[in-house]
């Protein structure tokens, strides 16, 4: 859905999205943010980077 609209309201940025799919290296983090808070992707990030746990008690 979220490639509909980009593809169709914004087709420099459709292009710009697909060329970083297909350029970006093995093991890329790819981190969904629609519908999320800044708070939580910005948790699974810097969780992935080892940066902070995974979750903060």
């Amino acid at each position: 859905m979220a490639r509909a609209v980009i593809d169709g309201d914004f087709p420099r940025a459709g292009l710009g999205s697909r060329r970083l799919v297909e350029r970006a290296p093995a093991g890329t983090l790819r981190v969904v943010t629609d519908g999320r808070t800044v708070i939580g992707f910005a948790a699974e990030v810097t969780a992935a980077t080892g940066w902070v746990p995974a979750r903060l008690s």
